[in-house]
């Protein structure tokens, strides 16, 4: 995000922490040198995992693994506000995840179990709020690296295989 984008002060003092809580410079919304933290909303789950989208709103899921592995939101650091995202259609917990050139969020694997993982995988784009499935992986992966390479491919290493699925 360019740091003349008016919601880069916000985003670059706004922290998810490994609680439901999330806390945040209350300070105005522009670059600035001082500010105060506080506590803000409670959010309706731990997010294990998160993602700073281009359009400034901040992609959550939770980790409850095959209770609520396919709740995601979007969360406007501007306002506090949550909103649902639809479904991906599978257990997102301990996928791997890595931005595309177009700026969309690639996911690769999910959690059937400890340590197996789906072979799916989904793009999540956030301006239009969408996911879209995309080929299968070759193997069921439990947390992989996801890396997008210069020339936009993405590769996906490692983590738990799971052969079988």
């Amino acid at each position: 995000m360019n740091a003349d984008h008016p919601r880069a002060g916000a985003l670059l003092r706004a922290c998810l922490l490994g609680t439901s809580t999330l806390l945040f410079a209350a300070s105005s919304f522009a670059n600035s040198t001082s500010g105060a933290w506080a506590r803000l909303n409670s959010l309706p789950f731990y997010p294990v995992h998160s993602h700073t989208l281009p359009t400034g709103k901040v992609l959550i899921w939770t980790g409850d693994g095959g209770i609520n592995g396919d709740d995601s939101r979007q969360l406007d650091p501007l306002t506090q506000s949550l909103s649902m995202v639809p479904k991906a259609g599978y257990d997102l917990f301990c996928s791997g995840h890595s931005f595309l050139p177009d700026g969309s969020l690639l996911v690769a694997g999910g959690h059937i179990e400890s340590n197996e993982g789906f072979a799916k995988a989904s793009t999540y784009d956030g301006v239009t709020n969408t996911w879209r499935a995309v080929p299968d992986m070759n193997a069921g992966r439990w947390y992989p690296t996801v890396t997008t390479l210069p020339n936009g491919d993405a590769l996906t290493l490692s983590g738990d295989i799971s052969p079988t699925i």
